[in-house]
Protein backbone atom coordinates (compact mmCIF):
# COMPACT_ATOMS: atom_id res chain seq x y z
CA UNK A 1 0.00 0.00 0.00
CA UNK A 2 2.52 2.24 0.87
CA UNK A 3 4.36 2.14 -2.37
CA UNK A 4 1.08 2.44 -4.45
CA UNK A 5 0.40 5.38 -1.99
CA UNK A 6 4.32 6.60 -2.95
CA UNK A 7 3.82 6.31 -7.07
CA UNK A 8 -0.19 7.81 -7.20
CA UNK A 9 1.17 10.60 -5.50
CA UNK A 10 4.05 10.82 -7.23
CA UNK A 11 2.09 12.33 -10.63
CA UNK A 12 3.30 8.87 -12.05
CA UNK A 13 2.02 9.07 -15.66
CA UNK A 14 -0.66 5.73 -15.13
CA UNK A 15 -0.77 3.83 -11.49
CA UNK A 16 -3.12 0.77 -12.00
CA UNK A 17 -3.11 -1.72 -8.57
CA UNK A 18 -3.44 -5.20 -8.92
CA UNK A 19 -4.28 -7.71 -6.14
CA UNK A 20 -3.48 -11.75 -6.69
CA UNK A 21 -6.05 -13.73 -4.62
CA UNK A 22 -5.49 -17.23 -4.00
CA UNK A 23 -6.80 -19.64 -1.25
CA UNK A 24 -4.03 -20.20 1.10
CA UNK A 25 -5.79 -17.89 3.42
CA UNK A 26 -9.20 -17.31 4.98
CA UNK A 27 -11.88 -15.93 2.78
CA UNK A 28 -12.61 -12.85 4.87
CA UNK A 29 -8.83 -11.61 5.24
CA UNK A 30 -8.87 -11.86 0.99
CA UNK A 31 -12.40 -10.30 1.15
CA UNK A 32 -10.50 -7.58 3.10
CA UNK A 33 -7.41 -7.05 1.72
CA UNK A 34 -9.24 -6.32 -1.90
CA UNK A 35 -11.46 -3.78 0.36
CA UNK A 36 -8.62 -2.28 1.34
CA UNK A 37 -7.36 -1.78 -1.75
CA UNK A 38 -10.07 -1.00 -3.45
CA UNK A 39 -10.79 2.20 -1.29
CA UNK A 40 -6.68 3.35 -1.39
CA UNK A 41 -7.87 2.85 -5.53
CA UNK A 42 -10.73 5.39 -4.66
CA UNK A 43 -7.98 7.48 -2.47
CA UNK A 44 -5.50 7.32 -5.57
CA UNK A 45 -7.83 8.24 -8.46
CA UNK A 46 -6.06 4.63 -9.75
CA UNK A 47 -8.20 1.07 -11.53
CA UNK A 48 -7.53 -2.09 -9.49
CA UNK A 49 -7.68 -5.04 -10.75
CA UNK A 50 -7.95 -8.15 -9.75
CA UNK A 51 -7.09 -12.03 -10.30
CA UNK A 52 -7.81 -15.40 -8.65
CA UNK A 53 -5.35 -18.38 -8.66
CA UNK A 54 -5.60 -21.79 -7.02
CA UNK A 55 -2.53 -23.68 -5.12
CA UNK A 56 -2.71 -27.05 -5.81
CA UNK A 57 0.15 -29.77 -3.51
CA UNK A 58 3.65 -29.85 -2.96
CA UNK A 59 5.51 -26.33 -2.08
CA UNK A 60 2.25 -23.88 -1.17
CA UNK A 61 4.18 -21.24 -0.33
CA UNK A 62 6.90 -21.84 -3.44
CA UNK A 63 3.95 -22.14 -5.80
CA UNK A 64 1.60 -19.69 -4.84
CA UNK A 65 4.70 -16.89 -4.71
CA UNK A 66 5.22 -18.18 -8.20
CA UNK A 67 1.42 -18.17 -9.45
CA UNK A 68 1.35 -14.60 -7.66
CA UNK A 69 3.96 -13.10 -9.85
CA UNK A 70 2.27 -15.32 -13.00
CA UNK A 71 -1.16 -13.15 -12.39
CA UNK A 72 0.54 -10.23 -12.09
CA UNK A 73 2.47 -10.09 -15.02
CA UNK A 74 -0.44 -10.92 -16.80
CA UNK A 75 -2.59 -8.22 -15.33
CA UNK A 76 0.28 -5.74 -16.37
CA UNK A 77 0.55 -6.83 -19.86
CA UNK A 78 -3.42 -6.79 -20.58
CA UNK A 79 -3.45 -3.49 -18.34
CA UNK A 80 -0.41 -1.98 -20.97
CA UNK A 81 1.67 -1.32 -18.25
CA UNK A 82 5.56 -2.04 -18.99
CA UNK A 83 6.09 -1.79 -15.05
CA UNK A 84 4.87 -4.41 -12.04
CA UNK A 85 6.06 -2.90 -9.36
CA UNK A 86 6.54 -4.82 -5.74
CA UNK A 87 7.08 -3.37 -2.58
CA UNK A 88 9.69 -5.33 -1.17
CA UNK A 89 12.02 -3.27 1.49
CA UNK A 90 15.40 -4.20 2.97
CA UNK A 91 13.86 -6.47 5.80
CA UNK A 92 12.88 -8.67 3.21
CA UNK A 93 16.37 -8.46 1.85
CA UNK A 94 17.99 -9.43 4.88
CA UNK A 95 15.45 -11.91 5.15
CA UNK A 96 16.57 -13.80 1.65
CA UNK A 97 20.44 -13.57 2.18
CA UNK A 98 19.84 -15.29 5.72
CA UNK A 99 17.65 -18.18 4.05
CA UNK A 100 20.30 -18.67 1.39
CA UNK A 101 22.95 -18.56 3.55
CA UNK A 102 21.19 -21.05 5.71
CA UNK A 103 20.65 -23.64 2.84
CA UNK A 104 24.38 -22.81 2.09
CA UNK A 105 23.45 -21.84 -1.66
CA UNK A 106 25.77 -20.26 -4.43
CA UNK A 107 27.44 -16.77 -4.15
CA UNK A 108 24.67 -15.98 -6.60
CA UNK A 109 22.11 -16.84 -4.37
CA UNK A 110 23.73 -14.16 -1.75
CA UNK A 111 22.58 -11.13 -3.91
CA UNK A 112 18.81 -11.97 -2.57
CA UNK A 113 16.11 -10.49 -4.18
CA UNK A 114 16.76 -7.81 -7.47
CA UNK A 115 16.06 -4.66 -7.73
CA UNK A 116 14.72 -5.51 -11.16
CA UNK A 117 14.41 -7.88 -13.63
CA UNK A 118 12.10 -9.26 -17.10
CA UNK A 119 8.75 -10.47 -15.91
CA UNK A 120 7.67 -13.72 -17.00
CA UNK A 121 5.32 -11.71 -19.54
CA UNK A 122 7.05 -9.74 -22.59
CA UNK A 123 7.50 -6.31 -22.56
CA UNK A 124 7.45 -5.98 -18.75
CA UNK A 125 9.81 -5.51 -16.16
CA UNK A 126 9.46 -6.38 -11.99
CA UNK A 127 10.91 -3.24 -10.28
CA UNK A 128 11.32 -3.29 -6.34
CA UNK A 129 11.87 0.56 -5.44
CA UNK A 130 11.64 0.28 -1.82
CA UNK A 131 14.59 -2.20 -1.48
CA UNK A 132 16.64 -0.45 0.24
CA UNK A 133 14.48 1.20 2.69
CA UNK A 134 14.18 0.59 6.44
CA UNK A 135 10.99 -2.03 7.00
CA UNK A 136 9.21 0.34 8.92
CA UNK A 137 9.15 2.87 6.35
CA UNK A 138 5.67 1.57 4.50
CA UNK A 139 3.66 1.82 7.83
CA UNK A 140 5.07 5.48 8.81
CA UNK A 141 3.91 6.13 4.90
CA UNK A 142 0.77 4.93 5.17
CA UNK A 143 0.10 6.76 8.70
CA UNK A 144 1.20 9.77 7.44
CA UNK A 145 -1.17 9.89 4.08
CA UNK A 146 -3.93 8.80 6.46
CA UNK A 147 -4.36 4.65 5.74
CA UNK A 148 -4.49 2.06 7.93
CA UNK A 149 -1.57 -0.54 6.59
CA UNK A 150 -2.65 -3.99 5.79
CA UNK A 151 -0.47 -6.59 7.65
CA UNK A 152 -0.37 -10.80 6.35
CA UNK A 153 -0.67 -12.17 9.29
CA UNK A 154 1.15 -15.26 7.71
CA UNK A 155 4.76 -13.27 7.43
CA UNK A 156 4.58 -13.47 11.12
CA UNK A 157 4.07 -17.22 11.43
CA UNK A 158 7.24 -18.42 14.18
CA UNK A 159 6.34 -21.65 12.03
CA UNK A 160 7.15 -20.44 8.86
CA UNK A 161 11.54 -19.87 8.06
CA UNK A 162 10.79 -16.38 7.56
CA UNK A 163 8.09 -15.50 9.82
CA UNK A 164 11.19 -16.91 12.58
CA UNK A 165 13.37 -14.67 11.38
CA UNK A 166 11.14 -11.66 10.74
CA UNK A 167 9.78 -11.66 14.12
CA UNK A 168 12.80 -12.87 16.29
CA UNK A 169 15.82 -13.44 15.14
CA UNK A 170 15.85 -10.46 12.53
CA UNK A 171 14.74 -8.02 15.25
CA UNK A 172 17.79 -9.79 17.88
CA UNK A 173 20.11 -8.92 15.57
CA UNK A 174 19.31 -5.41 14.60
CA UNK A 175 19.58 -4.72 18.56
CA UNK A 176 22.60 -6.29 18.51
CA UNK A 177 24.04 -4.92 16.22
CA UNK A 178 22.60 -1.34 16.44
CA UNK A 179 26.23 0.62 16.63
CA UNK A 180 27.72 -1.05 14.04
CA UNK A 181 29.58 1.85 11.96
CA UNK A 182 28.05 3.12 8.43
CA UNK A 183 24.21 3.71 7.74
CA UNK A 184 22.92 0.59 9.48
CA UNK A 185 22.15 -3.10 8.92
CA UNK A 186 20.33 -2.81 5.96
CA UNK A 187 22.56 -0.35 4.44
CA UNK A 188 25.27 -2.32 5.19
CA UNK A 189 23.71 -5.43 3.70
CA UNK A 190 22.94 -3.73 0.55
CA UNK A 191 26.41 -2.59 0.21
CA UNK A 192 27.33 -6.18 0.53
CA UNK A 193 25.26 -7.72 -1.82
CA UNK A 194 26.52 -4.90 -4.15
CA UNK A 195 30.20 -5.98 -3.54
CA UNK A 196 29.86 -9.88 -4.32
CA UNK A 197 27.70 -8.48 -7.47
CA UNK A 198 30.59 -6.34 -9.15
CA UNK A 199 32.94 -9.61 -8.13
CA UNK A 200 30.57 -12.55 -10.21
CA UNK A 201 29.96 -9.68 -12.93
CA UNK A 202 33.84 -9.41 -13.11
CA UNK A 203 34.48 -13.20 -12.64
CA UNK A 204 31.58 -13.82 -15.05
CA UNK A 205 33.61 -11.34 -17.61
CA UNK A 206 36.82 -13.39 -17.17
CA UNK A 207 34.93 -16.65 -18.05
CA UNK A 208 35.32 -17.83 -14.53
CA UNK A 209 32.19 -19.39 -13.33
CA UNK A 210 30.27 -16.77 -10.73
CA UNK A 211 27.92 -19.54 -8.74
CA UNK A 212 30.60 -21.50 -7.38
CA UNK A 213 33.19 -20.53 -4.53
CA UNK A 214 36.47 -21.15 -5.49
CA UNK A 215 37.53 -21.31 -2.10
CA UNK A 216 35.28 -24.43 -1.67
CA UNK A 217 35.31 -27.74 -2.83
CA UNK A 218 32.91 -28.90 -5.49
CA UNK A 219 31.15 -30.91 -2.72
CA UNK A 220 30.82 -28.21 -0.72
CA UNK A 221 28.98 -26.45 -3.66
CA UNK A 222 25.41 -26.30 -3.75
CA UNK A 223 23.15 -24.97 -6.42
CA UNK A 224 20.95 -22.39 -5.15
CA UNK A 225 17.16 -23.01 -4.75
CA UNK A 226 14.70 -20.14 -5.75
CA UNK A 227 14.75 -17.34 -3.55
CA UNK A 228 11.44 -16.46 -1.88
CA UNK A 229 10.41 -13.06 -3.09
Amino acid sequence: MALAIALGTLDAPRVVLATVQHDLRPAELVHDDRAAVLRLGRLLGARVVTEHVSISGGNAEHEARDARYRALSRLARREGCGWLATAHHGGDQLETVLLAMGRGASPAALLGIHESRPAIEDGVTVIRPMLRTEPELPAQVCRAFGVRPRVDATNADPARARGSLRCEAIPALVQSLRSLPGGGLMSNVHASIDRLRDRIERDSERGQDPSRDRSSSSSESRPDASSTE
